[in-house]
């Protein structure tokens, strides 16, 4: 569709700066014919004082009364940012045109003019000063969003770090620094693992940085301090794609004090499970002590004839394994120890829960029916927490079920995960409290006899290994309850 004339300027702050009053007045009837709005000065001290009024395009003569254009021309523009300025004169040449141009002067315009030719002109600085303008309100506005930006992640308490796919830091925000000790600007451009990573954390970071197919995933990463300690951190990371690049955004919360209170919560609860096995556990110590020492003396006192000499040795030495393995159990699942997930059989952690809780079944006269066998089913975890869960289970399903009564341990399988199920012939697990089993310090036992803390704990290890724990009813009418893991793991693995 061709243009209009008449509108070719509309919207147009127009500034005249000539002392040639014909001259002034008929621009001034050319421009504001095409709608724009037009102010006139005869010096150039009129032209600076409107000129802070603000205006889009100026013309302005080379030769005025009090200056030359040339020398007003980049006052002008600055009183007016993004404004354009044509220097017109009736005495043109090539070195007043170069020197207008080093000035910053948009167009120069000789006398006599053509005025479609001006008007075009004009037009033309009207779309560069409007452009110039749009460009640089683009450019604050988004220097005030990075500003916002930035501020928020440096305010957050949460700890945030963009990084390219190669595992180049490309920024840190302030929570990372104090974490850290690292500033942000000693870091940009290096890789995570150069400083801030632990040793044990480089291979897994620099395996999993590149699998966009892994993203949005979470993981507890320590960060390395520059002094050398570590910080425990829950990072929830994914994968920003924008404008052809992509980075990868780790957002975390630095949860050491939490870990170091779950610890001591574990090792509380480890010293409670202790007190209810201490009896049984000495127990099962003192009878293969009884047969040992009675075998001793016979051997010392030379009452055992020849023959039967190795039959009492062979129980003296079975009498002393028993002994070791039940010493053994009690230290490892009482030890507080770092987690250290690694490669476990699931039937020989059975094997050794039900060493340490046996004669607490025994006084019950309650009998275990296990159907993991050691060796069949493993999982990557840590042994000793595991156990401890299982201990906790075991010792729930023997207080609640009734003497005389069978506790049955099966396998579950679901996708991607195994389960442990303990069974009991008790009462079972109301449906009013079920939702509660497993808040701390919550119990169904009489005041003194449990903490509250057994099936809070043993959630608590299930959950940071990635599985859960289901709360449900046997065929019995008792309790059934499911250690679910993430597995299973090949054993020669």
């Amino acid at each position: 569709m061709p243009e209009r004339q008449g509108e070719r300027l509309i919207g147009a702050s127009i500034l005249l700066v000539d002392d040639q009053q014909e001259l002034t007045e008929d621009l001034m009837e050319i421009l504001e014919d095409e709608g724009a709005s037009v102010r006139c000065a005869r010096t150039g001290a009129e032209g600076m004082k409107l000129a802070t009024e603000g205006f889009d395009v100026a013309l302005l003569d080379v030769q005025l009364p009090d200056t030359m254009g040339v020398h007003l021309l980049p006052q002008l523009r600055a009183a007016s940012a993004g404004s354009e300025v044509m220097l017109i004169t009736g005495h043109g040449s090539l070195d007043s045109a170069i020197e207008a141009v080093e000035a910053g002067a948009y167009a120069y315009v000789l006398k006599p003019f053509n005025p479609d030719e001006l008007i075009a002109s004009v037009e033309r600085a009207l779309r560069q000063a409007r452009s110039t303008r749009a460009a640089e309100a683009l450019r604050s506005s988004l220097a005030r969003e990075r500003d916002f930006i930035s501020a928020v992640l440096d305010t957050a308490g949460a700890l945030v770090m963009i990084l390219d796919t190669e595992g180049r830091i490309i920024q840190l925000n302030a929570a990372c620094e104090r974490i850290t000790g690292h500033l942000q600007e000693d870091q940009i451009g290096r890789y995570l693992w150069d400083e801030l990573l632990p040793d044990g954390d480089l291979t897994w970071a620099s395996e999993k940085l590149g699998e966009r197919a892994t993203y949005p995933h979470e993981r507890e990463l320590a960060l390395r301090h520059c002094d050398g300690s570590e910080r425990v951190v829950a990072w929830s990371n994914s994968v920003l794609v924008g404008a052809g690049e992509t980075y990868l955004v780790w957002t975390g919360i630095d949860i050491t004090e939490r870990r170091h209170a779950e610890r001591a919560l574990l090792q509380a609860e480890k010293l409670s499970s202790i007190g209810q096995l201490s009896a049984g556990v000495a127990h099962e110590i003192n009878n293969p002590l009884s047969g040992v020492m009675s075998c001793f003396k016979a051997l010392r006192k030379g009452r055992v004839p020849a023959e039967r000499q190795d039959e009492y040795l062979d129980t003296i030495e079975d009498g002393l394994v028993r002994i070791k393995q039940t010493v053994q159990g009690l230290l490892d699942y009482a030890r507080l120890r770092t987690a250290m997930p690694a490669l476990v059989d699931i039937g020989e952690v059975i094997t050794a829960s039900l060493r340490l809780v046996n004669p607490a079944l025994h006084k019950k006269r309650q009998r275990v029916h296990c159907e993991i066998s050691a060796g069949v089913i493993c999982v990557r975890a840590d042994r000793a927490q595991l156990m401890q869960a299982l201990v906790n289970v075991l010792l729930n399903g023997s207080y609640a079920a009734p003497e005389d009564s069978t506790l049955e341990i099966l396998p579950e399988e679901a996708e991607g995960l195994v389960g442990i199920s303990v069974l009991d012939e008790g009462p079972g697990i109301p449906a009013e409290i079920r939702d509660k089993l497993c808040d701390p310090f919550f119990t169904t036992k009489p005041e003194g006899e449990g903490t509250g803390l057994g099936l809070s704990v043993t959630q608590g290890i299930i959950t940071a290994h990635g599985g859960r724990i289901d709360l449900g009813s046997a065929p019995s009418g008792g309790a059934r309850i499911t250690l679910w893991l993430p597995g299973p793991v090949s054993p020669t693995l």
